[in-house]
């Protein structure tokens, strides 16, 4: 058996079936399970330590603590709506030395999410809810390729790294609503020496913010209203999008054979003299672009 899935209706209480449903497909060597169900099932005790599983998806589960977790070939572990204690998310992430993607999405019970030394996860998006008053997420490990942190609801602070370099592999970073300004970013970005995309959205403490990165292929500004000033030095850069409702004033510099697609959405009621300055001013920033698309949003101009 490769596969087992199992969705429960919230109106069904099976919970000892679903014990001995798992307990089968574990018996035969089952390398992926997801499970959906309604929020008081507890996961069973057989369900981590089993040798044979890669991937574990869960939905609407909750997640006792167990002293033993012996998950050898965990690769991939997805959590939403899932409550667990902080000890034993820990536990999990500490044991499953081959881990390498992790997916929390509202599992608010945890405070701090700690990403060990020896872990060797690549790619970690923890989305919904923030975690707790005070709670942190701390990168203890140079493992990272992609890392997207899309909260919900107030500002977050920037993780803690506790140790200069360990971004270096990152080449996916995207943040929401994160308590960040362009000169925490300026100091951040030496370390992002691997960076291919970058997304901010919601971000309102940015306000004026300058990148200068070689790799960097594709830069997204989602929804961050407060955003006056941009000045991006990035030859390779492919791709570029702003969405908004003011844009900024806009400096692109790239390479001519770079063929770069820069897309601005922004939204407008009329399109008026000053309205053709500041587009006047926008065009006169961006030295080469293969595509450029102007889109002013609840008018009827357009640009392209």
């Amino acid at each position: 058996m490769t596969k087992f899935k199992l969705a429960i209706p919230a109106n069904l209480l099976l919970g000892c079936k679903v014990d001995e449903w798992l307990e089968i497909a574990l018996r035969n060597q089952v390398a992926e399970i997801t499970l959906g169900g309604p929020i008081n099932y507890k996961l069973p005790h057989i369900l981590f330590r089993a040798k044979s599983l890669k991937h574990l998806d869960c939905d609407d589960v909750e997640i006792p603590y167990y002293e033993v977790v012996d998950l050898v070939s965990l690769e991939y572990l997805h959590l939403r709506d899932v409550v667990l204690e902080e000890r034993m998310l820990f536990h999990i992430i500490s044991s499953c030395l081959n881990l390498k993607e992790l997916v929390l999405k509202f599992c608010p019970s945890f405070k701090n999410l700690v990403i060990p030394r020896h872990s060797k996860l690549e790619d970690l998006y923890i989305g919904g809810h923030v975690p707790e008053d005070g709670g942190k997420v701390i990168l203890e490990t140079s493992s990272l390729r992609s890392f997207q942190y899309n909260i919900n609801g107030k500002n977050a602070p920037w993780p803690i790294i506790s140790n200069r370099g360990l971004l270096r592999n990152l080449r996916h970073l995207s943040v929401t609503s994160l308590s960040i300004t362009g000169e925490d970013f300026s100091k951040l970005l030496p370390e992002l020496t691997s960076l291919e995309k970058l997304k901010f959205i919601g971000c309102h403490m940015l306000t004026n913010i300058e990148i200068s990165h070689t790799q960097l292929k594709q830069i997204f500004f989602l929804e961050c209203d407060d955003l006056l000033n941009v000045v991006i030095d990035a030859p390779n850069l492919k791709k570029f999008k702003f969405y908004g409702y003011t844009e900024p004033s806009l400096s692109i510099t790239i390479h001519s054979q770079a063929n770069c697609n820069i897309h601005i959405y922004t939204y407008a009621w009329y399109f008026d003299t000053d309205g053709f300055f500041k587009l006047k001013k926008l065009l006169k920033g961006l030295n080469s672009c293969n595509v450029l698309k102007i889109l002013f949003i609840g008018g009827s101009s357009q640009v392209s």
